[in-house]
């Protein structure tokens, strides 16, 4: 019998600390080096003592057992431009470990502080802006606003509890366990699919607390069965997390939450693991070189054996958010081996009580930092020493663009050709015939594809087919994506994971677009958490740059009733009230069409408004492509407003009977093919409005909107929709309105399985039920409002 464990490519296990390391590193490198971590330590002592002017807030426990590992990482181990935060082919530092915020921040400002005392010529006429500088750190955990006397004279940037962009050197906004690991995997994808084999490295800093997370699972499995090899991650593996003093098993006991270390983890996921002990900077930087040495096609895991708070007095979890009371006499203990190893004096406290004094204490207290490091003038020598090495070898390096490339300016630039307003001949489809929106979804994502050269990276939750994102694909090598096997496939392997899939996708928006189709049910919530932390750092990312928000596609199939059969489960109304209106305007756009031929024109319109979420709504079921000219509807490139009308009517006129405003595409062919020609043949006059993108619509200005929903619409209409009635009561403004409207629980409970039309009739959505709704709003809108 087989072995269930066995896998055909294995990664390698390395346990560092029975090698001989001690050749590997000169003894004056790792005496800098310890020196630096003393150094480091006192500012991420300081960095909480100061945050929230006095208030103390951070992690210093974590950033302070991590703080060898970016050391050397950084300074022996990676190529970077110190002139470029942003240069794309810089090998990535991410921390997935993002409450380690706090030593990121302390890291670099080491950096320019020592680069500046040395005189370092690359430092010379930088632009603050591209620099994180020792005056910065007046604004940990601070906003914008934060306007003391200080932080103002120097220009301090705005430093958040957890990375994001804005900040020089931060790759990807971090924050929500697991989500950072997922975006580490999608960011080292796009860089092996734009560069090649001579691909930047891409690392993450991570933790085991950080891992339990399921998603973090899902993007282990992603990286290693898609060869991701550029892809390294550094466990701070202390076993401490905010509860727990034994998050994985020790000493004989169980874990309070795996039962697996990170070396374990990492290993059943195929990847390579060296494990070494994370105090012992000769043992670190020999791992951090054998993992680049490595060339099996695995991703790698470095796992450090680290003490949480090591030095600072508050040891193990309690030292994971918390730390010594604001200036207190732990605190001034805790900086005594920083003032003894650079001869220097950390500023006491006297009686500083209002934060313009406490932000007089803390510049000065950062002053001292400036003292210490113009006192050793070998120790910022060795730093800006590194640092100019690490310029020129990445200039060495000559990492180009690899031959054919994916070029996804050419969606944007004009030279793809393509417009909301003129539907390409290939797409139109012809009145009669019938199709899936989800398939016209992704043969507009095919088009979209082939403009770009395959910018698009498309998966899905093992749905290739049945969400019909496979088409998107299509004209690319087919099979799954493998950056040593397959790598111009445009289809990934994700497996059922829709959680790890869209945190990966937002990592690949760099050089590619991201695609990840499922249910709707499932996606929008699995994914909601990595779509809003994708929309954080794009946020920071368009600040520091001016650059336009790069676009992650969901696409929701299977939305709403028309997935009848599958019951509840899968037949979700709720999954648009996730996305629509739920973001600052801009970020993420939704689109909720009711006809095939709406798709180009929507996806087109909603991709050209360069948003950060682009997360479109698409049934199941096959539809006719009904005669818009037979039922008096315009165009479907009318959807590209966002809300257009059916039916327009003059409020003045005696047959007036209000507004209807339709949403979904199930209750809309209803409606159409049911009710609307019966409205019609009563006579009545009525406005009916067609909801396509709630966003495409509010992007609109406010003399557009009002052209095509005038005010007093908003005060009399009912609302029909496939999904939730919050999803309609940014339209349907009147409790008036809101007491005939149809939504998906109108009905007071979940479906049952069956046919689509069953399902339909059961919650009171089919077109008869529709009928005798609009009939009696109807009625009751006349006796309201025209009888006196």
């Amino acid at each position: 019998m087989s072995n269930p464990l066995a896998n055909p490519k294995p990664g390698t296990y390395t346990d560092v600390r029975e090698l001989d390391y001690f050749s590997v590193v000169p003894l004056t490198t790792v005496g800098f080096l310890v020196k630096l971590f003393e150094y480091y330590r006192a500012q991420c002592t300081v960095l909480y003592n100061f945050a929230l002017s006095g208030e103390g807030s951070g992690h210093p426990g974590g950033s302070i057992s991590a703080g060898r590992i970016m050391l050397a990482l950084l300074l022996e181990s990676t190529s970077f431009d110190i002139t470029q935060p942003r240069r794309p082919d810089a090998d990535r530092f991410i921390q997935a470990e993002g409450h380690t915020a706090l030593g990121g921040y302390a890291v670099r400002a080491l950096f320019d502080e020592f680069a500046r005392v040395d005189q370092c010529s690359l430092l010379q006429g930088l632009d603050d802006a591209l620099r994180l500088r020792l005056v910065d750190l007046l604004r940990f955990r601070h906003n914008s606003e934060h306007n003391l006397p200080l932080s103002v004279l120097h220009n301090s940037k705005s430093l958040g509890g957890h990375p994001d962009p804005s900040i020089p050197f931060v790759d990807l906004a971090t924050g929500a366990s697991g989500v950072g690991e997922c975006a580490a995997v999608g960011r080292a994808l796009t860089l092996l699919d734009h560069f090649g084999r001579n691909a930047p490295w891409v690392h993450f800093l991570t933790g085991e607390g950080s891992m339990t997370p399921g998603r973090v699972a899902e993007a282990a499995a992603i990286a290693a069965s898609g060869h991701i090899w550029n892809l390294v991650g550094h466990v701070n593996f202390n076993n401490c997390s905010i509860n727990s003093d034994r998050v994985c098993p020790a000493d004989g006991q169980p874990g309070d939450y795996m039962q697996c270390t990170p070396a374990g983890f990492y290993l059943m996921h195929g990847w390579n693991v060296y494990e070494v002990d994370g105090t012992s900077f000769p043992q670190i930087i020999m791992a951090q070189r054998l993992a680049r040495q490595q060339n099996n096609g695995l991703p790698t895991a470095i796992v450090y054996h680290t003490i949480k708070g090591e030095g600072y007095g508050i040891e193990g979890r309690k030292s994971h958010g918390a730390g010594h009371p604001f200036c207190s006499e732990a605190y001034y203990h805790s900086l005594a081996g920083f003032e003894a190893a650079f001869g220097v004096q950390v500023p006491r406290r006297v009686n500083e009580e209002s934060p313009v004094e406490i932000e007089k204490l803390y510049f000065n207290t950062l002053m001292t930092f400036r003292q210490a490091a113009e006192m050793f003038t070998d120790l910022p020598h060795y730093v800006g020493e590194r640092i100019v090495k690490s310029h020129d070898n990445l200039g060495s390096l000559n990492r180009t663009p690899r031959k054919g490339c994916p070029q996804l300016g050419r969606l944007y630039d004009g030279s793809g050709g393509i417009s909301p307003e003129e539907i390409p001949a290939d797409l139109v489809l012809q009145p009669g015939t019938k199709t899936t929106l989800r398939l016209q979804q992704a043969r507009v994502l095919r088009l979209i594809n082939k403009i770009t050269g395959g910018a698009l990276i498309c998966c899905s939750a093992d749905l290739d087919e049945s969400t019909s994102i496979i088409e998107a694909a299509r004209d690319f090598a087919m099979g799954f994506w493998d950056a040593a096997e397959n790598p111009y496939s445009r289809l990934l392997a994700i497996g059922i994971r829709e959680d790890g899939g869209v945190g990966a996708m937002t990592g690949a928006c760099e050089f590619n677009m991201g695609v990840v189709a499922s249910y709707g049910g499932f996606l929008s919530a699995m994914g909601h958490t990595a779509a809003r932390l994708h929309c954080d750092g794009e946020q920071g990312y368009s600040l520091a740059t001016g650059s336009h928000y790069r676009t992650v596609v969901l696409v929701n199939a299977h939305t709403g009733y028309g997935t009848g059969p599958d019951g509840a489960s899968h037949a979700d109304g709720q999954c648009t009230q996730l996305f629509e209106g739920n973001f600052p305007l801009g970020f993420a756009i939704t689109l909720t069409p009711w006809s095939p031929d709406e798709l180009y024109s929507l996806t087109v319109a909603g991709l050209l408004k360069r948003p950060a979420v682009l997360a479109s709504f698409v049934t199941r079921p096959a539809e006719v492509v009904l005669d818009r000219v037979q039922y008096g509807l315009p165009p479907a490139t009318a959807a590209a407003k966002g809300v257009y009308a059916f039916r327009t009517a003059d409020p003045t006129d005696p047959q007036y009977r209000g507004t209807i405003f339709l949403q979904g595409s199930a209750v809309t062919y209803e409606f159409i093919q049911h009710v609307l020609l019966k409205i019609d043949e009563a006579g009545w006059k009525m406005n009916v409005f067609y909801i396509a993108s709630r966003e495409l619509y509010e992007l609109l200005s406010a003399e557009e909107q009002r052209a095509i929903v005038p005010d007093y619409c908003l005060a009399e209409g009912m609302g029909i929709t496939d999904f939730t009635m919050p999803t309609m009561e940014w339209m349907v403004g009147s409790r008036f309105g809101r007491e005939y409207s149809l939504h998906a629980f109108s009905a007071g409970y979940f479906p049952g399985s069956d046919a689509a039309s069953a399902v339909l009739k059961e919650m009171g959505m089919d077109g008869l039920s529709q009928l005798l709704k609009v009939q009696e709003y109807a009625e009751a809108f006349h006796q309201k409002f025209h009888i006196k």
